[in-house]
């Protein structure tokens, strides 16, 4: 099978941003973007969190990766769910959980608290993803790589926005309000995360055409023929073992970039969380001009490029001794892991069946999310042992990795 891309006349055809899919693509994007306003702003919080409740860089780590595998582990139910249910149902209800994950957040003062609301968090934000994409997918043909790529765009939009949140919350000791402590340091940044959240499951509510369906004893969970439509494919089972490299390279990055430039680097936290914030928000822009290069001509060729880029990033980076090289770096870096997930997706949802799509995809994130999420406790592990800066070194390996199987799969 062939990586095909929409022909212009195709792709003008079709609105992306006006008529219902227009509205339905713009609430999916406001609300992607808050819910990786939270998800994601671990990383810059990380130092805060750590003096906080007085844990080592380990066990953060750990907390972080318990976080991606209940992600992980309503990966496929929330794509089956999708498929047998509504888009609606899943949608909204992810939303519902992952709010109330939020919520358990500003209140712990515990390792076992902490962790507790990063996996009812999780567990709302897995069921919210597949069901996004597969929604996305129902909606759009034509422009499919670049629906995706305004999709993950959000996300580090969202990601980004966590960075500036972060240095805002942190910059204050405690909030207030009529003279009463209502929060201490980071617990407060989840607050806006829950209001924007239900704003926009409330908007869902109303605009979305579909019906509520709650009949989830008519579900089949058929294990099975996900199982063998995802690994029986040698196109699929070759995809997703590059994506699972490129994941656990993501969510090590993600976990730790500022603590890699705070404490591997020397550099000062407003620094580290400044350049977190610039590298996602370079990322949002790659991810949008990515899906619109795979669009007009391989989804393979530009994720190639996407990979050798960050190679190169992750290259620079380590070598660099000074501010403009470091930046440099990040940059290449950012381009590189940014501008990988919107044209594979587009290349993967293309490989599984329209009846299917859902359930197939939330399973091929199962698997990715899940052996992926290891990539935050390797992080944690080796710099602790070791250094932050050897730790980023030895993801070059899944670089190469990922980029032999896209590779392979190009030439098929």
């Amino acid at each position: 099978m062939t990586d095909h891309s929409a022909t212009n006349t195709e792709t003008d055809r079709e609105p992306l941003l006006t008529g219902y899919p227009g509205r339905l693509l713009t609430l999916i994007l406001v609300g992607t973007v808050a819910a990786f306003v939270g998800r994601n702003i671990f990383g810059p919080l990380l130092p805060a969190i750590i003096e906080t409740l007085d844990i080592t860089s380990a066990e953060a780590g750990i907390a972080l990766t318990v976080m991606w595998a209940s992600i992980a582990l309503t990966q496929y139910p929330g794509g089956l769910l999708s498929d047998q249910l509504s888009y609606k149902t899943v949608l909204i209800g992810a939303m519902a959980v992952m709010s109330t994950g939020f919520v358990l957040l500003t209140q712990v003062t515990t390792y076992a608290g902490f962790v507790g609301g990063l996996v009812v968090m999780g567990l709302g934000a897995g069921l919210f993803t597949p069901s996004s994409y597969a929604q996305l997918a129902a909606l759009f043909d034509a422009r499919r790589g670049q629906a995706f790529g305004l999709y993950t765009s959000s996300i580090d939009t969202g990601t980004s926005l966590s960075g500036a949140l972060a240095v805002g919350v942190l910059a204050v000791t405690t909030w207030r309000v009529g003279g009463i402590t209502v929060a201490t340091t980071w617990h407060v940044s989840f607050v806006p995360v829950v209001i924007v959240l239900v704003g926009v499951a409330a908007a869902l509510h109303v605009h979305h055409r579909g019906t509520y369906e709650t009949g989830i004893r008519g579900c089949e969970l058929n294990v099975r023929g996900t199982v063998s439509r995802i690994l029986g494919n040698p196109l699929v089972r070759w995809t997703v073992v590059a994506y699972v490299m490129y994941s656990f390279i993501f969510q090590g990055i993600l976990g730790f970039l500022p603590a890699f430039l705070r404490f591997g680097k020397g550099y000062p936290q407003t620094f580290a969380n400044n350049a977190f914030i610039g590298f996602f928000m370079i990322g949002a822009v790659a991810r949008v001009v990515a899906g619109a290069l795979g669009d007009r001509i391989r989804h393979l060729t530009v994720a190639i490029g996407s990979a050798l880029v960050g190679m190169a990033g992750l290259l620079v980076l380590f070598v660099a001794e000074s501010s403009g090289p470091v930046l440099v770096g990040l940059g290449l870096l950012a381009v590189g892991i940014t501008g990988f997930p919107p044209v594979v997706n587009a290349y993967l949802m293309g490989l599984f069946p329209d009846a299917s799509m859902g359930g197939d995809y939330g399973g091929t994130r199962t698997l990715l999310i899940f052996l992926g999420s290891l990539g935050p406790t390797y992080i944690g592990t080796v710099a602790q042992a070791f250094s932050y800066e050897l730790a980023f070194a030895a993801l070059l390996p899944f670089f190469l990795g990922s980029t032999a199987c896209l590779c392979w799969l190009r030439v098929q």
